[in-house]
């Protein structure tokens, strides 16, 4: 059972992060990609997706040929769900935890925890989870019923080839369509404009990439087409990256020369278009000792370049540091603070 810490973040309490410890970019279909070869003592192979959870952990990656991987060291087949498409889950710290994949026949399979029928599956068996909770699992990858043509997943919606969204569990959001991508609390329209999944007007015009902090707080970012990247929302530790602790309830121009940003309830990391990362935020997480919230004590308030990391194509996750996919087709590892980082090899290049 894999355990995450959602509700750790929901509650802001860090003590619990260390109890706990235990997205496709939506655009045309993929190109028709040859069946991949399942070879599991085959392992060095170049990877060029990542796909995290809704709590920021690293849980797959996609090979070139369209394979997908997962395990510690991605180096685990996962051959049903074989040049998926989309790939979004769930977790908690109680141990209820699912992932779905969309795949190019149109199917979306899921297995996991079916919470309150998120997976609109029978369970097949009872998974144990923390604290000695039992809950319905489906243990093997399984078709939704009635769910079908569905090009990008996140949470439990998705959309379909036409823009239009559709949700397997749960209301089904309003705000105009077409929609480009699902992420993390919001819809992008196919003219970039950004809509909170609750509606209302657009956020911010011309996005291309967004996310927001669905493990608990309220700190959002996005980036617009001309690299311009934007911040708002809980700011207690800088996230916000303004160079101040003030919350912000409308976005905020944090600067320019940005393509990807990922945002967590404490932290907040992007990729420049040199291919390097700045973070910001909380980034002495395990030193809740220390947390004075004061900008250049224990927070870093404005972006602060990650000292040896360069070649970055995606990042995933920022739970406990976060995950960097690199040129070579490699992950490494990346631990606090961002001026003496630790890099680890979780996959290394072939």
């Amino acid at each position: 059972m894999v355990v995450r810490g959602r509700t750790a973040h929901a509650l802001g309490m860090r003590a619990f992060h260390l109890f706990a410890l235990a997205l496709v970019e939506c655009s045309s279909p993929l190109p028709s990609l040859p069946t991949p070869t399942v070879d599991a003592s085959t392992l060095e192979v170049p990877l060029v997706h990542v796909f995290d959870d809704d709590d920021g952990r690293l849980l797959y990656a996609q090979a070139a040929d369209g394979e997908v991987f997962s395990g510690e060291h991605l180096d685990h087949p996962e051959p049903a769900i074989s040049r998926a498409l989309s790939i979004t889950g769930y977790g908690s710290l109680f141990g209820f935890g699912w992932d779905c994949a969309a795949l190019p026949t149109g199917e979306v399979l899921c297995k996991g925890d079916d919470v309150a029928g998120s997976l609109g599956a029978t369970p097949t068996t009872e998974c144990q989870g923390m604290l000695w909770s039992t809950n319905p699992c489906v243990l093997d990858w399984t078709a939704l019923p009635d769910v079908h043509d569905l090009r990008q997943i996140h949470g439990t919606c998705g959309v379909d080839y036409s823009g239009n969204v559709v949700c397997w569990a749960g209301p089904t959001p309003t705000f105009p369509r077409p929609v480009r991508e699902l992420t993390g609390t919001f819809a992008i329209l196919n003219n970039g404009d950004l809509y909170s999944m609750s509606g209302g007007t657009p956020i911010l015009t011309r996005v291309v990439q967004a996310t927001s902090a669905e493990s608990g707080g309220n700190t959002s970012c996005a980036i617009t087409d001309d690299t311009s990247l934007y911040c708002w929302g809980d700011n207690e530790s800088g996230q916000v990256g303004d160079g101040t602790t003030t919350n912000r309830d409308s976005p905020v121009l944090i600067g320019a020369g940005y393509r990807h940003v990922r945002t967590d309830a404490y932290a907040t990391c992007a990729i420049r278009m040199d291919e390097t990362v700045a973070c910001w935020g909380d980034v002495y997480v395990f030193n809740p000792q220390n947390d004075q919230h004061e900008c250049g004590v224990d927070d870093t308030c404005t972006p602060l370049p990650v000292v040896g990391l360069s070649n970055v194509k995606e990042i995933a996750g920022l739970s406990y540091g976060f995950d960097a996919l690199l040129d070579d087709g490699s992950v490494v590892h990346v631990s606090w603070p961002a001026s003496s980082p630790t890099i680890g090899t979780t996959h290394p290049s072939p």
